[in-house]
């Protein structure tokens, strides 16, 4: 995202122009994405409270929360406490390791089950269930 941004608008330093530190830049653009990314899933779950079964919002979550968890697992860790840079984690094995690649497969095996479970629940093969659930 950063070489997107300095691609687009220069560096971080040109945009400052000797009135604001370069830390100071990126501190405000930290927190108005922050911001930004608050109020999209406000209105992301306004929007699909309406339109959007309760399940999607409870999948996506359980998929970030599980992900964050993964990530927490690592050696690199996740900032837990951001905006301090100190990484937390139970640094159990590398990203891109031998370890984490099997533990993905059983993720993905997981999925497939529960989305077999999910088919046969809801009879998802029904066109009726989903002129139901889109309109």
């Amino acid at each position: 995202m950063g070489e997107l941004i300095k691609r687009r608008i220069g560096h971080l330093n040109d945009l400052s122009n000797d009135f604001f530190s370069t830390k100071q830049v990126k501190l405000a653009a930290q927190w108005f994405l922050w911001i930004l990314d608050l109020f999209l899933i406000a209105l992301a779950f306004l929007i699909w409270k309406e339109r959007f079964r309760q399940e999607i919002i409870i999948l996506l979550s359980i998929g970030y929360a599980g992900h964050i968890l993964g990530d927490f697992v690592t050696k690199d860790g996740i900032p837990l406490f951001w905006p301090i840079k100190k990484r937390q984690g139970l640094k159990l094995f590398r990203t891109g390791s031998w370890v984490e690649s099997i533990i993905g497969f059983l993720l993905l095996i997981a999925n497939v089950y529960l989305i077999y479970l999910f088919w046969q629940k809801f009879d998802l093969s029904n066109l009726q269930y989903w002129k139901s659930y889109l309109s």
